[in-house]
């Protein structure tokens, strides 16, 4: 694929995910917003993702040491890898099988970038513990 087809394409992408983000904004719950908005993204990623891999919404990240993480928006993981358990809206899945977590934010304020930033930290230091 040349790269002037790969960027039309991209831009394509783009547009469809501004729509979509566009007409979330009619919910007038916030969380609700927030909500529809990170099952774009996890719909999105999961269309991109090998067969393998998957992206899922709403899921925490449990380690050996039984540490636990925060709630994450949205967490890649391998598919043959089950959660340890799913409780209504969220599951936790062991560290061993995350490949990564995405953050969804509407409008990112310094407070917010420090608080995703604060759970990819918490994430990378099970994987830490992980290889070592």
């Amino acid at each position: 694929m040349s790269q002037e087809a790969l960027a039309i394409m991209l831009r394509s992408v783009a547009k469809r995910m501004r729509a979509d983000f566009d007409r979330s904004k009619v919910l007038n719950h916030n969380g609700e917003a927030g909500t529809s908005r990170e099952v774009l993204v996890r719909d999105f990623l999961s269309s991109c993702l090998p067969a393998h891999v998957q992206a899922i919404h709403n899921a925490e990240i449990v380690a050996s040491d039984g540490g636990v993480s925060r709630q994450c928006d949205v967490v890649v993981v391998n598919r043959e890898t089950p959660p340890s358990h799913v409780v209504g809206w969220i599951s936790s899945n062991p560290n061993e099988c995350i490949y990564g977590l995405v953050e969804v934010k509407t409008n990112l304020t310094r407070k917010d970038l420090l608080d995703s930033c604060e759970k990819i930290r918490n994430a990378r230091r099970f994987e830490q513990d992980r290889i070592s």
